[in-house]
């Protein structure tokens, strides 16, 4: 630059020459900044699409939104979704420990689908463990396997196609963690507690036969229990699927792996069998069946169901004396 300046002091002849060249040297400069900015317009939507549409890495949290979506997104062939909570939502108070004078005519079977890898699951799984202290709610947890961990796994397939089932009838869409459904009819998202106390608070007044489950006396064999309605019920409105869950002790761990890796917690009334081969005939008022019990189960409930629509007509559970 300072050799430019003398060069233009000694000789008049070089002058223009420079001033000439260096205009040209502006322009083209001024003329590629141009190109550059017009071609970063053209493909600066393209970039924010993709990054938008860009798969999120594995064990990422799913991303926070405002508001349900208006349109919601198309459900895989296979369940993979998690549940993603708005700011709003995740700021909820909780509500507190449900106080539901409950009638003893009236059974509310509350089951949670949860996983140890989901993030947003340990609310959901401490408020089950509140709500199951109230004797006449009937409280399964099933972990599902599409989004698991890799050790101490407590999910079961059959968690994953139950809770498929429902989203089928209930909602239509794909099926998430955590979950909760009240007497077959009703999903929430597992850690809204006031809106599940208010589903469990409506279902309570009635609609659900309790039905008893006695074991049978000692001389019959082993394992078997009879089923009972109650004196007095339509016997013709209860018709449907024989469900049985069997559940577990609580399962007190330290989670192994995943967004909850070092969490201790306690999973009560983990479904570790379930069969629904069996069928409760129209009109009848009991039956026998044989369910057998392992050491670590704290019991089964059995639920007449009609598996199209979801409905529990009749619920009841059995829990051996420890």
């Amino acid at each position: 630059m300072t050799f430019a300046i003398k060069a233009a002091k000694i000789s008049p002849i070089m002058t223009a020459p420079y001033f000439t060249m260096a205009t040209i040297n502006l322009r083209l400069t001024t003329c590629r900044m141009g190109l550059f900015l017009a071609l970063f317009s053209a493909f600066l939507p393209v970039l924010c699409r993709a990054a938008e549409n860009a798969p999120a890495a594995p064990g990422a949290p799913p991303p926070a939104v405002s508001a349900p979506a208006t349109t919601p997104a198309p459900a895989p062939s296979s369940p993979v979704t998690i549940a993603t909570p708005s700011p709003a939502k995740e700021a909820a108070p909780e509500a507190p420990l449900l106080d539901m004078t409950l009638g003893a005519q009236t059974p509310v079977v509350v089951e949670l689908f949860s996983s140890q890898a989901c993030i947003f699951c340990p609310r959901a799984d401490r408020f089950f463990s509140s709500l199951i202290k109230n004797p006449h709610i009937i409280g399964l947890a099933c972990h599902i396997n599409y989004f698991d961990v890799v050790s101490g796994s407590l999910a079961r397939p059959f968690c994953t196609a139950r809770q498929a089932a429902y989203m089928d009838v209930l909602s239509g869409g794909p099926s998430y963690t955590p979950e909760i459904v009240v007497q077959g009819q009703k999903e929430l998202v597992g850690y809204r507690t006031n809106d599940i106390s208010a589903a469990i608070s409506a279902a309570a007044a009635g609609g659900v036969l309790p039905l008893g489950i006695q074991a049978a006396p000692a001389k019959e064999a082993g394992d078997t229990y009879i089923l009972t309605l109650p004196e007095g019920a339509a016997g013709d409105t209860v018709a449907g699927t024989i469900v049985v869950a069997v559940y577990d002790r609580p399962h007190t761990l330290t989670v192994a792996d995943g967004r909850n890796k070092g969490q201790k917690m306690v999973y009560y009334n983990i479904v570790s069998a379930l069969d629904h081969s069996r069928t409760w005939p129209a009109g009848q008022k009991s039956l026998t069946i044989k369910q057998p019990l392992a050491g670590d189960n704290a019991g089964f409930a059995v639920l007449i169901q009609d598996l199209t629509s979801g409905k529990i007509s009749a619920a009841g559970k059995f829990e051996p004396q420890s």
